[in-house]
């Protein structure tokens, strides 16, 4: 069984880090302030990062492969949505000191998840044939397994590369001493 599909869609994160917040002023609202003297700190951050897995939704696709068992064409709007019940964060952080204060720098960050549900609705799909389009989708969320089986790598190294991008935008801004407690 062969899967070719070539997606573009883009993603919206509909959270960074979604727990209750933390004093600083600098920190995004809803940031969890991990300890770092805390023997669970590692989970503490792993908990972050996992409350922050996105739902792709609403957005533009382009699409000119084969599916399962035939092809698939079609260019327009797009809306899907993965559900995450686990997920691994591998994160490597190089502390880096700027004026007396150390910051971090993300060197690595991948990611590895396992999902529940993931739904599909591409709009337009074979030139807009309403027809062939709705069946596609019907039977793209059906066999959602077999499509995800040959698309994860794929999602997790483009999750892992925009949740490293996030992480670092983060990170560089922030002194260590404000994210985390002592």
């Amino acid at each position: 069984m062969s899967t070719k599909l070539f997606i573009l869609c883009g993603l919206v994160l509909t959270t960074i880090i979604t727990v209750k917040g933390a004093p600083s002023s600098n920190l995004p609202k809803g940031f969890i302030q991990c300890k770092k003297s805390d023997p669970k700190f590692n989970e503490c951050l792993k908990d972050g990062f996992q409350s922050a897995i996105p739902r792709l939704t609403n957005d533009n696709y382009e699409v000119n492969g084969n599916v399962l068992v035939g092809p698939v064409k079609g260019k327009g709007k797009c809306k899907l949505a993965i559900d995450i019940s686990n997920a691994v964060f591998n994160v490597q952080f190089k502390p880096v000191v700027k004026n007396g204060n150390t910051f971090l720098d993300t060197k690595n960050l991948t990611l590895k998840f396992v999902a529940t549900n993931l739904h599909m609705q591409f709009d337009r799909l074979f030139n807009g044939d309403k027809a062939l389009g709705d069946n596609m989708n019907v039977f793209l969320n059906e066999n959602w397994r077999d499509i995800l089986n040959e698309l994860q790598p794929a999602i997790e190294e483009v999750l892992g590369m925009v949740f490293k991008d996030i992480s670092q935008q983060f990170v560089k801004r922030i002194p260590e001493n404000e994210k985390f407690l002592p």
